[in-house]
């Protein structure tokens, strides 16, 4: 994953899904701590939203790490859900965001 990752909303969401952007790197904080604590609920939770408004804004590269997350938290695969925390981190700096 060393190039951008482009994800693109209609233009009539562009300013709310920048926003939204913007909010996915302190949820994805609070899904780290979730996890390194071992709270299957709360990781869930988190999870489960990242999940549903990522779809919801069309993130499609978004989405799919939070299918794959939601996954490892229901399973209790907190190593394969950290590794994918990390690829939360990395898509949180390479996301592009363009009107379509």
């Amino acid at each position: 994953m060393n190039q951008e990752i482009i994800e693109k909303v209609d233009e009539d969401i562009y300013d709310l899904a920048q926003n939204y952007l913007s909010n996915v790197q302190k949820q994805t904080k609070a899904v780290e701590e979730a996890i390194l604590s071992e709270n299957q609920k709360k990781a869930f939770e988190l999870c489960h939203s990242l999940k549903g408004t990522s779809g919801s804004y069309g993130f499609t590269y978004l989405y799919g790490i939070a299918v794959k997350l939601d996954t490892s938290i229901i399973e209790k695969d907190w190593n394969g859900a950290g590794n994918l925390v990390a690829e939360l981190k990395i898509y949180c700096k390479k996301v592009v965001l363009l009107a379509a």
